[in-house]
């Protein structure tokens, strides 16, 4: 399923990691995170001694609070605000909470509070925080996507490791960006999003500006955010360079914008091949491939369905043009209750079984539905 930065537009960007510190006696503590099949990245934290799971956004400029889980813990919210969300505005207000992340400390820490059903729908699961990048702009933060760790430490005597390649970034609208290329053109800005799931986003102004869908497939797709759904196109990009590595065959989500912002976003698809480095005081960013950063497979949508969630079914609401679904005869609506004889459960996304649909061209899953039929899918590359 294609998705969105989760809050793309609300202000400014949000990241995470730590440094690495040239003469410290002990190094900073590491605090594990998970990163769930869809590429987001679940990060434990408490607030106000509450333990839950926190969504990191680097599209997010500020820390977001699902109104739901916030009445429940009552978190009381003042005033009433807008911000921009994928397709419209969204409708917050204010609050104050004690926040924990690791070893720090953010008492009395002023956050939005927000409706994020449509968030947790797309990832399967409840989302009951967005952690954004104003909860870091302290430290320095290091995201070791390998070892599932991040750390913080003071910008005080960070010293970037050996091969490590350093970006400046700037702001477009509030988003931190940084530079990349795109296929054979110019150098552009992205946006450096850590709560974008996919490897590209990219403006579709952008897109037929440099021809980047001329004579290849594209399809069909859709994203959602804090304000719902939007229609998206897919394709597949020739190649794209970040910090000296370039990759080939990167999937991409061609979708309209409602501001101007940067026409290219870049997502843990991409930045998940790197050990980042990330000042926000200094604006820079350092990133040190991994060996294998440029052979790992992209994740794609090979079934050429989107579904959601519905308690122990998923069902389809998207059916891709041109895909395995379409040529199958699917349809908007009809509901999975099992994949290969696994249940579809609320576990559905971490357990994996939501991977189903990006397991290589050519596997033949067999599906089963509501009414108690069975389908045959044969997963195919199609755009």
């Amino acid at each position: 399923m294609a998705r969105n930065s989760i809050l793309a537009n609300l202000a400014a960007v949000l990241i995470l990691g730590v440094a690495h510190l040239a003469c410290a006696a002990e190094p900073p503590p590491r605090l594990a995170f998970s990163v769930e099949p869809n590429g987001h990245i679940l990060l434990p934290i408490t607030i106000n001694g509450v333990a839950i799971e926190a969504v990191l956004d680097s599209g997010a400029g500020v820390t977001v609070l699902d109104r739901s889980f916030a009445d429940a813990k009552g978190i009381h919210s003042f005033g009433r605000s807008k911000g921009q969300g994928l397709s419209g505005q969204i409708e917050a207000s204010r609050a104050t909470a004690d926040l924990k992340v690791g070893d720090q400390v953010m008492a009395a820490r002023h956050v939005w509070v927000m409706d994020l059903s449509a968030v947790g729908k797309a990832m399967h699961r409840p989302v009951q925080m967005i952690l954004g990048r104003d909860a870091f702009e302290q430290g320095v933060v290091d995201i070791d996507f390998r070892d599932h760790s991040l750390a913080f430490a003071p910008p005080a005597g960070f010293r970037p490791p050996p091969g490590a390649s350093s970006l400046t970034i700037t702001r477009s609208h509030g988003l931190p960006t940084i530079p990349v290329m795109v296929g054979a053109g110019q150098a552009v800005q992205a946006t450096f999003d850590l709560g974008n799931g996919n490897a590209l986003i990219l403006t579709d102004k952008f897109a037929d500006s440099e021809g980047l869908l001329r004579n290849r497939p594209v399809s069909t797709g859709v994203s959602y955010g804090a304000d719902g759904a939007v229609a998206t196109h897919l394709a597949t990009i020739d190649s794209f360079s970040l910090a000296g590595v370039t990759f080939h065959s990167v999937p991409a989500v061609v979708a309209p914008r409602p501001n101007a912002e940067a026409p290219v976003n870049v997502g843990t698809e991409i930045l998940s091949r790197f050990h980042l480095f990330v000042d926000f005081q200094k604006a820079q960013l350092w990133l040190q491939p991994y060996p294998d950063a440029a052979e790992v497979a992209f994740r794609k949508n090979r079934a050429g369905l989107v579904g959601l969630v519905e308690g122990d079914r998923w069902k389809v609401v998207h059916v891709a043009t041109g895909g395995p679904g379409a040529a199958g005869g699917w349809q908007v609506g009809d509901l999975v209750t099992a994949v290969d004889g696994h249940p579809v459960g609320a576990d559905f996304e971490s357990s994996g079984l939501s991977r189903w649909m990006n397991a290589p061209a050519g596997r033949t899953v067999e599906l089963s539905l509501a009414d108690g039929s069975k389908r045959r899918l044969t997963l195919a590359d199609y755009y």
